[in-house]
């Protein structure tokens, strides 16, 4: 039993540069893609709550009244005529998430692409090493 087991990559399973070996570094996805995901999630939520029917909930005609979020199914259902029912849906909010996942992704990738392209030129590119500048001097030709 004095033998024992190393295991080389067992704590590196899920570290960013487990995965820089296998991916280019354009396609690994940065901090920025959190950001856009809740974007596109507050935005599909926004344009839920937007197509609320208003004007029958002020009059009080409150039977039938819905309120939708979700694109492209439904994933939120709150139904004022229904007693306590649980207006989320499992199985469609799974659907979407992975679909704003994706979205939010290609997303990170192209404003990283763009970024790289448009900011990429010679005056940029820092070379590794030590730069010497030396003064370079003005030689006039005197005529004698």
């Amino acid at each position: 039993m004095g033998d024992e087991l190393e295991y080389k990559h067992a704590d590196s399973i899920f570290k960013k540069e487990r995965f820089q070996e296998f991916l280019a570094e354009d396609l690994i996805p940065t901090l920025r893609m959190n950001y856009i995901l809740v974007g596109i999630f507050a935005i599909v939520i926004f344009f839920g709550l937007i197509q609320f029917p208003l004007r029958s909930f002020v009059v009080g005609n409150v039977g039938g009244l819905k309120i939708q979020a979700g694109y492209p199914l439904v994933f939120f259902d709150l139904q004022l005529d229904r007693g306590f029912e649980n207006p989320f849906k499992v199985l469609p909010l799974a659907f979407d998430l992975g679909i704003y996942l994706l979205f939010s992704y290609l997303i990170d990738i192209l404003l990283t692409a763009l970024s790289r392209a448009m900011f990429k030129s010679k005056e940029f590119d820092i070379k590794p090493g030590i730069n010497i500048f030396k003064k370079k001097l003005d030689r006039e030709v005197v005529e004698i």
